[in-house]
């Protein structure tokens, strides 16, 4: 079916894993793969689990490419869970005479950040705080305001705050951010694409609208690259 292009595969493979997740809550990694013989198929294969992860993940690998290079898989796109801590950058990493004093003031908040501004226009955390309720915060952001403090209010602010949380030990910790990795590789390229996955407080968790397919210039990871031959990275 060499009329379905790879960036088609790469969208219903996207389609295919919200409506997966959509009945589950969370996703196996899913597979379309297109051998010339057979046609496109759907497979999904379990987490790598075991003692150490990472030699399960290799194992995972491993046995893709075996697989691939059985059944003479030509292309193939991909859809996963995967998580990671998005830090902001602390005013440690700023010089002692950097940036502008900032606060946060966002009503409502079960936090706010004190910190600075640096020269390139980012928000560096140095600690926070938590208000008993939105008037002490805005009296707080007051009497910084007075000091000469940045008072940072409206997105700018919230994404901050929304970056962290607070962990069982009273400390703040970066919050994990889940998204489903969409991917896919032929002979000619490589795509990636992302969904954001969302929890929440009240209702069920979903995926939000596909991102940008993107090409991306550097390709690493040990699921990259997969193909027996002809692929994008076997080149």
């Amino acid at each position: 079916m060499t009329d379905v292009t790879l960036e088609a595969m790469v969208r219903r493979i996207a389609s295919e894993a919200e409506r997966m997740f959509n009945k589950h809550g969370s996703l196996p990694m899913m597979w379309l793969v297109d051998a010339p013989d057979k046609g496109i198929a759907m497979i999904t294969t379990p987490p790598p689990e075991g003692e150490d992860d990472n030699a399960a993940k290799n194992a995972l690998a491993t046995g893709m490419r075996e697989f691939f290079r059985e059944h003479n898989v030509t292309r193939y796109a991909r859809a996963c869970e995967v998580w990671f801590d998005e830090v902001p950058k602390a005013t440690s990493e700023l010089r002692d005479d950097e940036g502008r004093e900032f606060i946060t003031d966002v009503p409502g908040a079960p936090l706010q950040i004190v910190g600075r501004r640096g020269l390139t226009g980012d928000l560096h955390p140095d600690h926070f705080y938590c208000p008993p309720s939105a008037a002490v915060a805005a009296e707080a952001a007051d009497i910084a305001r007075e000091h000469g403090a940045e008072v940072v209010t409206g997105p700018e602010a919230n994404d901050l705050i929304n970056a962290f949380e607070i962990g069982p030990d009273g400390q703040l910790r970066p919050r994990r951010i889940e998204r489903v990795m969409i991917d896919g590789e032929d002979s000619d390229q490589y795509l990636c694409a992302f969904r954001d996955i969302v929890r929440p407080a009240t209702g069920k968790p979903y995926l939000t609208p596909l991102s940008k397919i993107e090409r991306p210039a550097q390709l690493k990871g040990r699921l990259v690259g997969l193909l027996p031959k002809d692929g994008i990275l076997s080149q």
